[in-house]
């Protein structure tokens, strides 16, 4: 019978394969190192001198096939926790408690201090539980934000613009065609035709007008959208379930090395941070900038839904925040492990067994 380890960090047991040789599993769920302790241990003889001890922990130091026994587990549910591969065990990719000054973004935010960053925010109750529910162990709330209705007001001129247009294109045809049917025409079946034929124009162009006047806000952006930054992803919550609530989408801190900067000609220190364009949908294919940038050299123009951070004021600042806190420690520990692996090769080149 295989035996059955525990996740420390989300509490999901795992099976060991039987006559495994790995010292620790992979967590499929949380993808945390998990090591394999023997259920009844036995007395291990001493290594030689001769040999190295040190080698049994290449597994866990390496991620090697060792931990591939785990892998056909995995779910594309827990895409948004690949944050945390290539770690040791009980680290992650942000900071567990990053700390922070008064010269930091998130002083400068004003959420310091701040006890419940989703009240500070004005974050609906349902976003939050969306919010904490999509959570990883560890995981806390630094910062977190709404689009600005009056960002996306100034975004959502063309409403206010296109609807009159339309509303008064659809009523002069109709008041045109009718006057013509009325006191032009003589023959009735051309009388009824243009008549109709204004009534639908009258009826159509108006209300595709007046809709464009009464949404324009959803033209401008997504009024209802909710944001959170933590200590180790960006979320994002669409509004679009009941009091607020609705999908949530998390950004791993890879996927934010490049995101883009787009800052408001209008509003002063407003913008958009971007970090991928949607082609398919809400859950569709994303693209990063160096994508969009080969299409573009291609002399395509595909741009696609901006996801992100959108109509938002002190953009800087909050890009800021993201890089303090989640791209620039993940690029410093991609750094050191890159120079480590070239320390280890170049050690392993310069050694030359006795003899």
């Amino acid at each position: 019978m295989p035996a059955i380890v525990v996740c420390a960090a989300c509490s999901t047991k795992l099976k060991v394969p039987e006559g495994t040789s790995a010292k620790a599993l992979k967590c499929p769920k949380c993808k945390a190192i998990v090591p394999i302790v023997p259920a009844a241990p036995k007395p291990v003889p001493p290594p030689p001198k001769d040999e190295e001890e040190f080698e049994v922990n290449d597994a866990v130091d390496e991620k090697d096939e060792n931990f591939e026994v785990n892998e056909a587990a995995g779910d594309e549910e827990h895409e948004v926790n690949e944050a945390v591969d290539d770690e040791p065990a009980g680290e992650t990719s942000g900071t567990a408690d990053p700390p922070f000054d008064e010269d930091s973004a998130l002083a400068e935010l004003g959420f310091l201090k701040v006890e419940d960053v989703f009240t500070q925010a004005g974050i609906p109750h349902a976003a939050r539980k969306a919010f904490e529910k999509a959570f990883i162990k560890k995981e806390k709330p630094l910062w977190a934000g709404r689009p600005d209705p009056k960002i996306i007001e100034g975004k959502a001129w063309i409403g206010l613009v296109v609807g009159p247009i339309m509303i008064v294109f659809g009523l002069s045809i109709c008041l045109g065609t009718s006057g013509m049917a009325l006191f032009v025409m003589e023959h009735t079946m051309t009388k009824v035709i243009m008549l109709g034929f204004g009534g639908l124009f009258g009826l159509m162009f108006p209300a595709v007008g007046a809709l464009a006047i009464i949404f324009r806000k959803r033209i401008g952006g997504n009024v209802n959208a909710c944001y959170v930054v933590t200590n180790q992803r960006a979320y994002i919550c669409d509004g679009s379930g009941p009091g607020g609530g609705g999908a949530v989408r998390a950004f791993t801190p890879q996927q934010l090395t490049d995101l883009r900067v787009e800052v408001s000609t209008k509003f002063e220190g407003a913008g958009d941070l971007i970090f991928a364009y949607d082609f398919m949908g809400e859950q569709g294919v994303m693209a990063n900038k160096e994508a969009l940038d080969r299409l573009e050299s291609r002399g395509h123009s595909a741009r696609g839904t901006a996801v992100g951070f959108l109509s938002i004021a002190n953009v800087e600042l909050v890009r800021k925040l993201i890089d303090e806190v989640l791209v620039e420690p993940v690029v410093e520990k991609q750094e050191a492990k890159v120079k480590a692996k070239k320390k280890k090769q170049k050690e392993k080149e310069n050694y030359k067994p006795f003899g």
